[in-house]
């Protein structure tokens, strides 16, 4: 699960870095969407 996570987190980060850096957002939206792993905190359901 933990690498599942780890996975989807790297994606969104990835995804946020190409559209800072083509300018569809500004670094200061890419700074405050930018995930870490401690931001994230999973449910058993």
């Amino acid at each position: 699960m933990e690498t599942i996570v780890n996975q989807h987190i790297h994606k969104i980060n990835m995804t946020l870095k190409f559209l800072e850096h083509e300018h569809y957002i500004t670094k200061d939206i890419y700074q405050q969407l930018f995930l870490q792993r401690n931001d994230i905190q999973l449910k058993n359901v």
